[in-house]
């Protein structure tokens, strides 16, 4: 195996950091719509082409801000870098760099047990392990978003994106997501400050369910319910294609209408 990365891997990590940077979960090289998780990292009888490439692993190592993903990476990594110099080089850097604790000492251990193939199963049982207490951390985020998106006061832009990123942690299916974003579009207990939001968050869905959301909006009746969701729509659609990202944390500015749709 190469550690030379061609242009095409240097292409897909730089639209990976990308993606990360807009608070959006890592996708398939050839399908941006589709989530890698940590899952299908941890699962080695999978072929994943161009994600398997060692330095597209390293690279999750290091800089996942998703502790499960970056420990599954490590995890399908070792196998490969115990069989040469440069790779046992970079889980020794992986052993001393990485950003979450689990990476560190899972293979930490690996490095100090010489490569050994108990370690390495060890640390594909902490990778899985990992992978199940993400997934509850997961589905707590989202019900705390969801609880916030229906109580009066500012909800941070970001709430789309970091719903899609936690959707993908705790493997929800596409059609289920669907129906919660629509869901969310339309509920009469959801705020004006949470929908505002939602679309301000839009170009971080899939291009199918983005015009999907667009279209339910365009749809609704005009009412003092409706008016701050319409109104950003507006301003979104008016906006250029390429929009800057919403600084995570931010609020949305309150608007004049009744607080809870």
């Amino acid at each position: 195996m190469t550690w030379q990365l061609d242009t095409a891997g240097i292409a897909f990590l730089m639209a990976t950091q990308r993606r990360l940077a807009r608070g959006l979960p890592a996708a398939f090289p050839d399908d941006p719509d589709r989530p890698l998780t940590a899952a299908v990292l941890v699962n080695r009888e999978l072929m994943l082409d161009l994600v398997d490439h060692p330095l597209v692993l390293t690279f999750f190592s290091l800089h996942h801000p998703v502790a499960a993903i970056g420990l599954a990476a490590a995890t399908r990594l070792m196998p490969d870098a115990a069989v040469v110099p440069i790779g046992r080089q970079t889980a020794a850097w992986i052993a001393e760099a990485a950003p979450h604790d689990r990476v560190r000492d899972g293979v930490g251990h690996v490095v100090a047990s010489g490569f050994s193939a108990r370690s390495i199963d060890s640390l594909a049982w902490l990778a899985r392990r990992t992978s199940d207490d993400d997934a509850r951390d997961a589905r707590k985020a989202i019900l705390a978003i969801l609880t916030a998106m229906t109580r009066p006061g500012p909800v941070p832009s970001d709430a789309l994106p970091r719903l899609v990123g936690l959707s993908t942690r705790i493997g929800m299916k596409p059609a289920t997501f669907e129906h919660l974003v629509l869901s969310l579009v339309e509920g009469r207990h959801v705020t004006g400050e949470a929908k505002s939001a939602l679309i301000a968050g839009l170009d971080t869905l899939p291009r199918a369910l983005r015009y999907r959301v667009m279209a339910r909006v365009c749809a609704l009746p005009a009412d003092m319910c409706t008016a701050a969701m319409k109104q950003a729509l507006a301003a979104h659609l008016a906006e250029p294609e390429e929009r800057a990202a919403p600084v995570p944390g931010a609020a949305v500015a309150r608007r004049r209408v009744s607080p809870v749709c």
